[in-house]
């Protein structure tokens, strides 16, 4: 279920390989948005399209240290002492921006 988007969220158009942007016409479809739209995991190649350096099996930008966890196969954010599981890209979009007020962008 997708319950914490802002605009600009990256997302998954059901049942395709099309990811899409949220727009304010996305909300308003309700509750529609958890079958029309599905979260896109954070793997890989979402930290390097925003800009992740990959260094000695972790990835950074900034002050942000994200690392996959072998035992959950979830990335974390190291951020300020605090570690938080972050499962899918907007999750993450959303950390940077309430931590950075900046959003990342794609390079």
């Amino acid at each position: 279920m997708i319950n914490e988007l802002r605009i600009g969220n990256w997302l998954n158009i059901a049942n395709t390989e099309t990811d899409t942007t949220v727009t304010p016409s996305t909300f308003s479809i309700g509750p529609l948005i958890n079958v029309n739209y599905k979260p896109i995991e954070l793997d890989d190649f979402w930290l390097k399209r925003f800009g992740f350096e990959n260094i000695k099996f972790k990835y950074e930008i900034n002050k942000f240290i994200i690392w996959l966890d072998p035992r959950s196969m979830y990335y974390h954010l190291n951020y300020e002492g605090a570690s938080i599981e972050i499962r899918y890209v907007h999750q993450l979009q959303n950390l940077y921006y309430f931590l950075t007020y900046n959003e990342l962008k794609i390079n």
